[in-house]
């Protein structure tokens, strides 16, 4: 069988450059979102363990628990990306899916700079705290949108010109008969007479 362009065995040298480039992103992917998965799993297994009794600590836990498992839902649908064959409709489902992860682990950091109980302690520089954090999460912005809505504008791209011309030639399998028309595969055992 032909390699496809988005098959994960095949060799970097027969897949298109937009497939490889969509591999690579996911690996940078997977770099930003493994990293942040893990802190904020070490964090809420640290206010399991050690179970403080103050303003928030239940929504720390919440937050760190639901957090954490975002990023590392991003890191394992990279994973799965990079180990199966997917066509254009299962991958931009799966860009989408990645992307959603990313955008709510942003809204997420969005509102607890905003609203967050940390905002009600008694300190005198919680408005300088306050537009700190804002900035930082509108700086967010930049790495949300080069490394995951790239991918999925490529992918939906590439849904849109399979949805419009349908599948590509260079998939067909290679060992099929051509010159009589049936599409019907060589015998393995020919019948002598």
């Amino acid at each position: 069988m032909a390699n496809r362009s988005g098959d994960a065995s095949a060799p970097a040298q027969s897949r298109d450059l937009g497939s490889q480039m969509i591999r690579t992103l996911g690996l940078f992917q997977a770099l930003v979102s493994f990293p942040i998965g893990l802190v904020l799993g070490s964090f809420d297994f640290a206010e399991l363990l050690f179970p403080y009794v103050y303003y928030g600590y239940y929504y720390y836990f919440v937050t760190y628990l639901f957090t954490c498992l975002m990023a590392l839902g991003i890191t394992f649908i990279v994973i799965t990306q990079r180990r199966t064959v997917l066509d254009n409709t299962k991958r931009l489902v799966f860009e989408g899916v990645k992307s959603g992860l990313a955008t709510g682990l942003w809204l997420w950091l969005l509102m607890d700079s905003l609203f967050g109980p940390w905002q009600y302690f008694n300190d005198r520089d919680v408005a300088e705290r306050k537009a700190m954090r804002v900035a930082y999460t509108l700086t967010a912005i930049v790495p949300l949108v080069l490394l995951f809505y790239t991918s999925l504008v490529y992918a939906h791209v590439q849904w849109k010109l399979e949805k419009k011309y349908g599948e590509r030639r260079d998939e067909e399998r290679p060992n099929e008969r051509e010159e009589d028309g049936t599409g019907e595969r060589e015998p393995l055992l020919t019948r002598s007479s």
